[in-house]
């Protein structure tokens, strides 16, 4: 993982952590003021009839702001609010310290395995051959990022709103925001390097390394949707087909996707011949057909 995108998640959970914890221990105490203010008298009916048989008696003094005040209509609704805002609060600090826990190292298991590590990288190989992600891979999450920007837009400008509704737009539109910008900064920093060691996978995110001897199959994989006509057959659900290259072990654990669209195309031809040397294998076509529900 990229030490500038470590510090960037620290303090993206960091301060949500204490905004949302200023947030909850302010509607903690809110709720406490209207529990004791509005809490009903203790009278009982019996005590209360008595009082209002008896016209001789003074009349029971009574709060004139009393009934402006709004009262607790039972212990879970005005609970809901502090509650929500402290368990918002508790899922911020656990994301903080696992963004600390990651990017320190300590991977080897890991590493030695072919699976994914966050820890520093130390340098490739001299040579070998490098392929990196194309510039279009990123429009995509770019473009679906707007949906979250429109959302926290509304959760910040809509007037109206409830405060649980604008929480939950501000949460759900940052959050939208938060992810597709990190899968757009994978897609940017997205390089695969072969050399006479094996394969590695590196980006912002992190990277693995598999070994040669760990790759014992090589697929051109294709994901199909499948919808149903009335006659019942199956076809395929057109422009939503999916191809990318796998590479998995002998226990059919994937080691490593590929996209067809790595560049340059003439590094990739490469690419494969030195796959080829190294392993033995030739990508063989899988199609792989899920009902699109």
């Amino acid at each position: 993982m990229y030490s500038e995108l470590r510090v960037l998640l620290i303090l993206v959970t960091a301060a949500a952590a204490l905004a949302s914890g200023w947030f909850a221990l302010s509607a903690v105490s809110a709720s406490l003021a209207v529990f004791r203010e509005g809490r009903p008298s203790q009278a009982t009916p019996s005590d209360t009839a008595a009082q209002q048989s008896n016209a001789g008696s003074a009349t029971a003094r009574e709060d004139p702001n009393r009934a402006k005040r709004p009262l607790p209509s039972g212990f879970l609704y005005i609970w809901v609010w502090p509650a929500t805002l402290a368990l918002l609060a508790m899922l911020c600090c656990a994301a903080l310290i696992g963004v600390f826990s990651v990017g320190g190292g300590g991977d080897e298991a890991a590493i030695a395995e072919g699976r994914w590590s966050f820890s520093p990288q130390p340098p490739p190989a001299e040579g070998g051959i490098l392929l990196h992600s194309p510039a279009s891979e990123v429009k995509a999450p770019l473009f679906w990022s707007l949906l979250g920007v429109a959302a926290f837009c509304m959760g910040v400008f809509g007037s109206g709103m409830e405060p649980f509704n604008r929480l939950w737009m501000l949460v759900v539109g940052f959050g939208f925001i938060l992810i597709t910008g990190l899968l757009a900064w994978n897609d940017a920093t997205l390089r695969i390097h072969a050399d006479s060691t094996g394969l590695r996978s590196s980006s912002a995110l992190g990277w693995r390394q598999v070994r040669w001897d760990l790759v014992k199959n090589v697929e051109l994989r294709e994901i199909s949707p499948v919808t149903y006509r009335f006659e019942g057959d199956r076809l395929a659900f057109p422009g939503s087909s999916t191809k990318s290259f796998v590479f998995s072990d002998a226990d059919g654990r994937t080691l490593l996707h590929m996209s067809t669209k790595m560049q340059p195309k003439e590094d990739v031809r490469r690419f494969f011949d030195l796959v080829r040397e190294r392993t033995g294998l030739i990508p063989l076509f899988h199609n792989i057909k899920v009902p699109d529900l």
